[in-house]
């Protein structure tokens, strides 16, 4: 009877082997699609990887960030936390729902997630992130300055801090700080083309038209789709040196 019991044991063992391994195979096909763009293949995908391991922590965070770019900021957060759920302790799925709430308007429960993401990990970088961008999107410069410098605190070389305290600058019209703040990140990365645009729009609202140009020059190198976004600006800048 025990070698009996041993071997449904060892039967039922391979079989949720099988099961979890085919799981792993559908979240990695569904990480895939939504690299490539189809985002309703990587949800069916993510799905069926539910479906068969109901406690797939990676598949709910995958299908509710198919979600929230695809701004179904219901369906994301209700992903974010059934994984939650499952992992309680892990603090950037609050960073993630937390995002996702943003994304619906809800701040003040996105502002509790992102602090319950700071309690777990007091060095969440992008918690402070989160709550920087949420306020400066509150119009509440002060509260979002106090974040993105935490951030950078944390992580001195976070390029995504310095993008965002730079917006942040440019939306207050101080311009020469968040070029400071545009230049740094471009040193960090001499091919970081949002750096360039953002830099690009101080120097012409600053009056200094050539290093304008020079960066969108360098910007239509990087990403050559944005010629026709900036090609009004740009020509002004041009005529603005005649």
């Amino acid at each position: 009877m025990n070698k009996l019991i041993l071997v449904f044991l060892l039967i039922f063992a391979i079989i949720q082997s099988v099961f979890a391994q085919s799981a792993e195979e559908y979240f990695e096909k569904g990480k895939y699609m939504f690299e490539i763009g189809k985002n309703d293949e990587a949800v069916k995908l993510y799905t069926k990887a539910i479906e068969i391991d109901s406690k797939y922590v990676d598949a709910y965070v995958g299908r509710g960030t198919v979600y929230l770019f695809s701004l179904n900021q219901s369906s994301a957060i209700e992903d974010f936390s059934k994984a939650i759920e499952l992992a309680p302790e892990v603090d950037s799925l609050y960073v993630l729902r937390a995002n996702a709430k943003v994304s619906g308007g809800k701040h003040e429960a996105a502002k509790e997630d992102f602090e319950k993401a700071i309690l777990l990990n007091p060095n969440s970088t992008f918690a402070y992130l989160g709550l920087g961008t949420m306020y400066d999107a509150a119009n509440q410069p002060e509260k979002s300055l106090e974040n993105f410098n935490k951030a950078l605190e944390i992580d001195p070389v976070n390029k995504l801090a310095y993008n965002g305290r730079a917006l942040l600058y440019r939306r207050n019209n101080n311009m020469p700080l968040a070029i400071e703040d545009y230049s740094t990140v471009i040193k960090l990365d001499p091919k970081h083309a949002f750096a360039y645009s953002g830099r690009a729009i101080c120097y012409f609202e600053t009056g200094e038209y050539q290093k304008a140009i020079d960066d969108w020059d360098t910007l239509i190198i990087l990403s050559p789709s944005m010629k026709q976004i900036i090609k009004v600006k740009y020509e002004e800048a041009k005529s603005k040196l005649k």
